[in-house]
């Protein structure tokens, strides 16, 4: 026995062992896959543009669909996208992650990339079990990193060119209807991107027209040219209305619309002057409803401080999934449900540069009231300003020239002079100036904010391990910029090194949040292995009556049958981990030859399996030698936890740094508990109810985790198989005694 020969410290990281099973009704595969309780989700995009919606307020646009979608959810009035551009703004949305975290700080038709394959809302929905479409552009670099199950092509339906919006929700129909598994769907409409089309498809049937109109007020210019530019930027928007309402009339039909989990929003403001790809409330500010059937209230209205970023916590939680605590944002659904408890008091944005004839780096926080941009390269004449509002000959029909601005009003001049002229920083009072006319940065009078805010944007680039908060690597990064040939013409192949020098702070930043608090409650890890797929499925109300999510180590090859349960598995909440081979096999590789020779046999292809299955095993499992404290010691040191996401290919090491091991001074810190082998419970000697209750109450009285370790489940209870009324009761009592259930990727 393994404590014989360790002591208790270092023992306490492995599994005890626990047969048990509960008695129930069994369910079929399929029913189970096509559980109704497991909700959809459907993220809805739509191309720069802000809260220009009738249900906003704006006077001149119509858009019945979305207006009628937010009194069946909420709508936020004040949410905000991390920048405001386009492959950045999307890459944040998908991943949680900032841009300076996620590496996506420009365009990535030219060549900016993520720093790597991060998890992302498809990735990790895709590991529950989850379908997952795409319709419309994705726009991030690596795609790989994306694993979409359906991805149809869009050329002649949902381009900058070819806008049919019909046609969008014919596809979106027939993921739909393909499978009872749940689903995630992203939908992102090509409007209203330039160039603003007045009419495609016979949409929108009546279209405005200049005379219709007027320029958003944040423009501060009125002239015909904008005018007619508006007309059709709001005849993309409700010739996109109008194709929502195509995509909701195709989910009802599909009768997925009262368990589907809808979002909508825009990916940043308009692309007018002062608007996309600058960093004033007109750029940042979006569009969002969320609308969730039965989960949350209707035709409500918050005005609370809100994120992109916390899209991906919400969806997460939505679907019962594990909390990231690497991320950022927040869920949503406590603000949307009204409980009590505090939100965030302040909302940081940044940008870095969109393509690279227009990188100006900028970093700002808002308090809802004021508003600061710091402004990282103020020696420079910022180069968007110059395109959107300087220029002779315009490049785009929205954009206004320097003769414009100068027939405008003082306050508007002002504001497009400091917009081109970047002071160090700059600081707006939101309430009395809505659309940052003037900038008071210089004012005795808000000179405690100006100080109270820099020291917030400061405490968060510290927090999120802003890599530009460095002064060598934003020098560096700008001198990448500055080496491109003049005139720029993109590039055929990558000419940025920025993800070398850049990544070790993203890295560092990840690893730092992505550790688990200190467990302040004991608690129970559940985990099987083998291969009993049929039972572990069949068994899958139990643990829901108990709320017990489960780690589940997977014996022998994947085939169909057992990809299947797995996903099922997955969708439930439940973990996958990898347990390739016997411990006969594992002695006699570490013995007899070596850990790499074992790594290369024996665990390798079986992850290669998973993830040609889009599984991504979180942990591994093993049973313990044959009393070989050796033997024992290279297992530890081989089987730790994987904690980054990353799974181990072909030809790879596993190195420390990738690893997860409760250590034995963390043992005694958080308190995980260790036990004897309890087979077959109750009915041996050494596995009776009254040790494991004994067991059980130790964990909650010293607020440790207890790792019940159970081998395949069977209504007999013969061999190594356990009866349903002996896991009935375990979960019972470790309810009873207030201990949670966890799974292994949540321990410290």
């Amino acid at each position: 026995m393994l404590e014989r020969i360790m002591p208790n410290n270092v023992a306490a990281s492995l599994v005890f062992r626990i047969l048990a099973f509960v008695s129930l009704t069994f369910v079929s595969t399929e029913r189970a896959a096509a559980d109704k309780s497991v909700p959809n989700v459907l993220l809805i995009t739509s191309e720069d543009n802000g809260p220009e919606l009738g249900c906003y307020g704006d006077p001149f646009v119509r858009t019945p669909h979305l207006d009628r979608l937010a009194t069946q959810g909420v709508r936020f009035e004040r949410a905000f996208v991390a920048t405001a551009s386009c492959s950045e703004s999307r890459a944040a949305l998908l991943t949680g992650l900032y841009p300076h975290q996620n590496g996506q700080i420009g365009l990535a038709s030219h060549h900016y990339r993520m720093f790597g394959k991060l998890p992302n809302i498809a990735s990790r929905l895709k590991k529950r079990g989850y379908r997952t479409g795409i319709i419309g552009k994705l726009h991030v670099n690596p795609e790989s990193a994306f694993p979409f199950d359906y991805r149809p092509s869009v050329s002649r339906s949902n381009t900058f060119s070819h806008r049919d919006v019909k046609r969008v929700a014919e596809l979106a129909s027939e993921f739909f209807t393909a499978a009872d598994a749940p689903f995630f769907l992203m939908v992102n409409y090509a409007d209203a991107h330039l160039p603003f089309l007045r009419q495609q498809q016979g949409l929108p049937q009546s279209p405005l027209s200049a005379d219709d109109v007027r320029p958003l007020p944040w423009i501060g210019i009125d002239n015909p040219r904008v005018r007619e530019s508006q007309a059709n930027y709001y005849n993309c928007i409700m010739r996109m209305d109008e194709g929502v309402g195509r995509l909701l009339a195709a989910l009802d039909k599909a009768d997925r619309t009262k368990d589907t989990l809808v979002i909508y929003l825009g990916d940043h403001g308009a692309q007018f002057p002062r608007g996309k790809l600058a960093s004033y409330e007109s750029s940042l500010q979006v569009p969002l409803i969320v609308r969730f059937p039965g989960r949350i209230p209707t035709g409500k209205v918050r005005k609370e401080l809100v994120s992109s970023l916390d899209l991906l916590p919400t969806i997460l939680e939505s679907v019962g999934s594990q909390s990231a605590p690497e991320l950022p944002g927040r869920s949503l659904l406590p603000l949307m449900n009204q409980r009590e408890g505090d939100w965030r008091d302040f909302l940081f944005t940044e940008y870095h540069g969109h393509y690279p004839p227009l990188y100006f780096p900028q970093r700002t926080v808002s308090d809802g009231r004021y508003k600061l941009i710091v402004n990282l390269l103020q020696d420079r004449v910022n180069p968007v300003a110059m395109t959107c509002s300087q220029m002779d000959r315009p490049p785009h029909p929205p954009y206004v020239t320097a003769s414009d601005v100068s027939a405008a009003q003082e306050d508007v001049q002002q504001a497009y002079t400091t917009w081109r002229d970047a002071p160090p920083v700059e600081l707006y009072d939101l309430q009395t100036d809505p659309h940052e006319w003037r900038n008071l940065a210089d004012a005795p009078s808000l000179a405690n904010v100006r100080t109270r805010l820099l020291a917030e944007l400061r405490r968060w680039q510290k927090q999120t391990n802003d890599p530009l908060s460095d002064r060598a690597k934003l020098a560096r990064l700008t001198s990448e910029h500055d080496a491109l040939a003049k005139p720029y013409r993109r590039p055929k192949v990558s000419p940025w090194k920025y993800t070398d020098y850049l990544t070790t702070a993203i890295q560092q930043s990840v690893a730092q949040t992505s550790k688990p608090k200190t467990l302040t409650k004991g608690g129970v890890v559940m985990t099987f292995d083998d291969r009993n797929f049929g039972d572990w499925v069949k068994a899958i109300p139990l643990f829901d009556e108990f709320g017990v999510k489960a780690t589940f180590f997977i014996n022998g090859d994947i085939d169909a049958a057992a990809l299947g349960a797995i996903q099922i598995l997955q969708s439930h909440g439940h973990v996958i981990g990898s347990h390739s081979v016997n411990h006969l096999k594992a002695v006699e590789y570490c013995e007899e030859k070596s850990t790499d020779e074992f790594l290369r046999h024996e665990i390798q292809p079986q992850l290669r399996q998973l993830n040609s299955g889009g599984v991504s095993p979180s942990s591994f499992a093993y049973p313990m030698s044959r009393n070989n404290e050796i033997t024992d010691k290279a297992l530890l040191t081989l089987f730790r936890h994987v904690r980054t996401g990353r799974n181990i290919r072909e030809g790879e090491r596993i190195s420390e740094d990738e690893m997860f091991f409760v250590h034995a001074n963390e043992i005694q810190i958080h308190g995980c508990l260790y036990a004897k082998n309890i087979d077959r419970a109750p009915e041996r000697a050494d596995c009776t109810f009254e040790q494991i209750d004994a067991a059980l109450t130790r964990a909650a009285s010293r607020k440790e985790v207890i790792v019940l370790y159970a081998h395949r489940i069977s209504e007999s209870g013969k061999g190594n198989f356990v009866t349903p009324t002996a896991l009935a009761r375990v979960f019972g009592k470790a309810k009873a005694l207030g201990l949670e259930f966890y799974t292994f990727d949540q321990l410290p």
